[in-house]
């Protein structure tokens, strides 16, 4: 494997259009906060690209796509991040990017999503698959992590001391945000 001359490249898979724009705007909006006079970070349509000494030639760049996206094939990826992977309705997506890493030589992969309502698309499956390697309480192998935050019942469901260990991003927000959250639950 020789990917040490190849520059960074992020793909941002979301699962419709509407969510790789959404998800383009959230980096634009950091790399702005980052780089107000854009003089390291240049955007352009689905692309934010980190600059080079020649603008033909970008020093790494940020690109989303849509899940059903023509074609994904083509990429190398040196990290992959699938948002919202419960509504991807196949694989064929992350596949792409997996297999668009194969030259990386410490690719990443990061599956970002809530819950979804559908329990037959790839991220039931593997959300299955992920309970069963906790459940037998053996050490992951050092490339992977998985976070799963979910009640431990269902009655614990209704009860709101149990909701910052399903949502710890709660315990985070002030007071006054938490209150509104938790009421919009309710």
């Amino acid at each position: 494997k020789e990917d040490l001359n190849a520059p960074p490249c992020v793909g941002l898979i979301a699962g419709n259009g509407q969510q790789a724009e959404h998800t383009l705007s959230i980096c634009i909006n950091f790399a702005n906060l980052c780089d107000p006079d854009m003089n390291v970070f240049v955007t352009k349509k689905k692309y934010l690209f980190i600059r080079g000494e020649k603008p033909s030639d970008p020093k790494g760049e940020i690109l989303t796509l849509s899940s059903g996206s023509k074609t994904l094939d083509g990429y190398n990826f040196s990290t992959a991040i699938i948002d919202e992977y419960h509504q991807l309705k196949d694989d064929h997506a992350v596949e792409a990017l997996l297999k668009s890493q194969k030259l990386r030589i410490n690719p990443l992969a990061i599956f970002i999503t809530t819950a979804g309502s559908s329990i037959t698309g790839p991220c039931h499956e593997y959300y299955k698959l992920q309970k069963k390697k906790l459940a037998k309480d053996k050490p992951y192998p050092d490339s992977e992590i998985d976070f799963i935050y979910e009640p431990d019942s269902l009655e614990d469901i209704d009860d709101e001391s149990s909701w910052i260990k399903n949502m710890p991003i709660l315990e985070d927000l002030p007071e006054m945000q938490q209150a509104s959250v938790i009421a919009q639950m309710r």
